[in-house]
């Protein structure tokens, strides 16, 4: 089987400061964006997307935008360490060692 992963538009820029951090170089850290970008498809957040997340049920606005976004899109799931935050989400929502469980086990089911 075959999967695709997509990051958002937003969520780069949190990447490349955090990347930044560790690596305090701009040249470094576009590397490693580049070579992101050939693994993950991006996806634009559109101003609805914003619109809808104010009165979204999901807290955090940032974590309500990703939600808003997957939606339009028609994305299967979310992946993040921050599961907690995304309970009242209407797309399934996974940590990154559970995804990898279940996709281990559908394989093998294959």
């Amino acid at each position: 089987m075959q999967y695709e992963g997509y990051i958002t538009a937003k969520s780069v820029t949190d990447i490349y400061y955090l990347t930044h951090r560790l690596t305090h170089s701009d040249a470094e850290t576009r590397k490693i964006l580049g070579k992101l970008f050939t693994l993950f498809h991006l996806l634009d957040t559109t101003s609805l997307d914003c619109r809808k997340a104010i009165s979204s049920e999901i807290g955090d606005y940032e974590d309500a935008i990703m939600v808003e976004t997957a939606i339009r899109t028609e994305m299967d799931c979310i992946v993040t360490r921050n599961v907690k935050d995304y309970a009242k989400s209407s797309i399934k929502v996974y940590e990154p060692s559970a995804l990898i469980k279940l996709l281990e086990e559908e394989n093998e089911a294959e």
